[in-house]
């Protein structure tokens, strides 16, 4: 009997484990075969388990810390432009 990969979106640390587990929302597996599922970079999100890609924030919403599942809305009067990664809002 031979072993399994785990798929995208799955990882497993441990050694000759039975399952594979889901990419929890803010981190992701873009590869098959991971042992640890990677954190979305600042400025991006997966609201989903088992992603295999993080999303930017949409305009007029932010995220300034890595390992998030969603987006920060912006506060009234400032924006977020969609024309480049959103980590911050601007006046």
């Amino acid at each position: 009997m031979s072993c399994i990969s785990c798929p995208k979106g799955y990882a497993q640390s441990l050694h000759a484990s039975i399952f594979c587990l889901p990419c929890l929302p803010g981190r992701f597996g873009n590869k098959t075969g991971m042992r640890e599922c990677h954190a979305c970079a600042i400025g991006k999100v997966s609201e989903k388990q088992n992603a295999t890609t993080c999303s930017d924030c949409p305009a007029g919403y932010h995220q300034d810390k890595s390992g998030q599942a969603s987006c920060l809305p912006c506060l009234p009067g400032m924006y977020g432009s969609a024309s480049k990664l959103i980590t911050s809002c601007y006046s």
